[in-house]
């Protein structure tokens, strides 16, 4: 059981560092690309890959869906947010306090369903996620106050996005809470997926004709193609067996490790000027992220 926990862990430690990768890399490029026409195609072909993986290896396994097909619809609405909300967290706040929020906070919000639920949460991992809480409350008074120098928009708009960053939080928490609930009634992860964006295509798509400013070049079909691949396919399937073979409480803390890795990309591709600030703040996040994992994982092997 223990060394289960320990490849789940993993495996969403590979998801991170793939999305991670993505998101900076994406703040770039979708500056000048229309993101609507990049989300519609770039999951359509998510979605058929994994459409056609369940055909050939696991057609039955369609069936265990349509007798929760409520859960089928929560799961494309949490999607539909988690992706809605990122994008216009994205927008208006740098990419390293945006995923700070969406990833970090994530242990706090799970930690307070568990403990409304009345399931058992070891005081050393509430302890944590309770520096955690007050890191985060700190970070976005400073970037509130100090960092709004450094944006392109006006106090307002940064404190939307602050809250579009909390609510992404929240709908990505309900997303590990569902696939949790699919991978235990053992449905595959493939299945999962391919049923997953089709509420995200169609919102997409209708916003395109509202894109006309912005360009789209036949070039960017091979970048959307690799976001497909790589960043969506490959990146959410690994989450999801990660996700089927740890807790769901081990899956948001190891997310909330994103905020480093993002924050060490963002310095190498971005002229965002160094903060110490920041980056004590969010490595105080992921420092006590780490000990809760290694924590509960030990606590599991006992």
């Amino acid at each position: 059981m223990g060394e289960r926990y320990f490849v789940g862990v993993l495996l969403v430690l590979l998801y991170v560092a793939i999305a991670s990768t993505q998101s900076v890399v994406l703040n770039i490029w979708l500056v000048s690309t229309n993101v609507f026409v990049m989300v519609a195609i770039s999951f359509t072909i998510a979605t058929a890959v994994f459409s056609v993986i369940t055909l050939f290896k696991q057609p039955q396994s369609f069936r265990l869906l349509l007798t929760d097909w409520r859960m089928v619809i929560a799961f494309n609405v949490v999607t539909l947010c988690n992706w809605l909300f990122y994008f216009l967290s994205v927008k208006y706040l740098e990419p390293s306090v945006a995923v700070t929020i969406t990833q970090g906070f994530g242990p706090v919000v799970m930690t307070a369903w568990l403990l409304f639920r009345r399931e058992k949460v070891s005081t050393i991992t509430q302890t944590c996620h309770l520096i955690t809480l007050f890191a985060v409350i700190t970070m976005c008074i400073y970037v509130f106050v100090s960092r709004s120098a450094y944006s392109l928009y006006d106090h307002s708009q940064m404190f939307l996005g602050l809250v579009f960053a909390f609510l992404c939080c929240i709908s990505i928490t309900a997303t590990v809470v569902i696939s949790k609930k699919f991978a235990t009634a053992q449905i595959p992860a493939t299945t999962m997926l391919s049923v997953r964006f089709p509420l995200l295509i169609v919102v997409a798509s209708s916003f395109i004709p509202f894109q006309q400013a912005l360009t789209f070049q036949q070039e960017d079909m091979f970048a959307i193609l690799v976001v497909s691949l790589v960043g969506v396919c490959t990146s959410i399937y690994v989450l999801q067996k990660g996700i089927e073979k740890t807790s769901s409480l081990a899956v948001s803390t190891s997310l909330a490790i994103s905020p480093l890795v993002v924050l060490g990309i963002q310095s190498a591709l971005t002229d965002y000027p160094f903060s110490s600030i920041l980056v004590g703040l969010v490595s105080l996040i992921v420092a006590v992220s780490i000990v809760s994992v290694l924590y509960e994982g030990n606590v599991i092997k006992k």
